[in-house]
């Protein structure tokens, strides 16, 4: 058969990417690794319904058209990722941190 072209610049990642592995791994100090913007936007689309993505982005608009404060974005995205993505909302805390906006 013919390999896959080397660089597909949107390839569906694999549940057990490593992003998803890195993101997975125990949180006992209750931090969450630093994650890169790119990587956790591919991981919150797999992760997330198609509906709970598109909340989530216009929720990132919101506050990047400031119209609504940090505050009120972080709780909106804790309501849509949910109690079982707890990891995702605090790479998603953390992302906002690492750019000066928690």
């Amino acid at each position: 058969g013919s390999a896959p072209p080397p660089a597909a610049p949107y390839a569906r990642s694999s549940p057990t990417s490593p992003i998803a592995s890195q993101l997975g791994g125990p949180s006992g100090n209750g931090g969450a690794a630093y994650v890169d913007g790119k990587d956790f936007f591919r991981l919150a689309r797999t992760r997330l319904s198609y509906e709970q993505f598109n909340s989530f982005l216009a929720n990132i608009k919101s506050l990047n058209d400031h119209t609504q404060s940090r505050d009120v974005t972080l709780e909106q995205a804790r309501s849509i990722f949910g109690s079982g993505n707890e990891d995702l909302f605090a790479s998603f805390r953390s992302l906002l941190s690492h750019h000066g906006l928690v």
